[in-house]
């Protein structure tokens, strides 16, 4: 009980390791603890994402789909970590777009139109090439690309488990 008394309350750097206190008692936001949150007073859920999309970009396996959405290669453990938090969506529902929206533009399939989004050229065709700057418009399916989808709306939420993707930034940075 004493031995988490002296350490932040929730996730923190202790060396090089990612460590979780439930019991601490340091606050993060007045001290250097090394804290890991994600938001709360005084830090900005904002700054964090390009840190965090740009620490990702260096891991092989990783890619940009260019729209604030970053695409996790299988191997990664990324897909278990969203399946966990009920984050991914079903296998047999991947395909349908979640509010009438697919989860990057790049994922809009040739001949559909999203709002919001600027064309696309794919191998076999343009999407988001509607008249009108796609206004009004949303995709029937979306393409299921291989590997898991990491977006910055996702990473704005609460609920996001940043310390679980810290885990993994952790265990592929070297």
């Amino acid at each position: 009980m004493g031995a988490n008394k002296n350490r932040p309350k929730g996730c923190y750097r202790h060396n090089n390791h990612i460590r979780f206190s439930s019991a601490g008692t340091l606050d993060c936001n007045t001290e250097n603890q090394g804290c890991l949150k994600r938001a709360g007073k005084g830090l900005s859920v904002k700054s964090r994402w390009p840190d965090f999309k740009k620490r990702m970009l260096k891991i092989n396996g990783v890619s940009d789909l260019g729209d604030e959405t970053l695409l996790c290669a299988p191997f990664m453990g990324v897909g278990r970590t969203l399946r966990n938090y009920g984050l991914a969506k079903k296998s047999s529902m991947a395909h349908l777009p979640v509010n009438g929206k697919c989860s990057s533009c790049s994922l809009v399939p040739r001949g559909e139109c999203q709002e919001g989004c600027a064309p696309v050229t794919h191998p076999d065709g343009k999407a988001n090439n509607c008249p009108n700057k796609n206004k009004g418009k949303s995709p029937g399916n979306c393409i299921v690309p291989f590997g898991n989808v990491v977006t910055r709306e996702m990473w704005m939420k609460e609920d996001f488990p940043y310390w679980e993707f810290m885990r993994i930034l952790q265990r592929y940075e070297k």
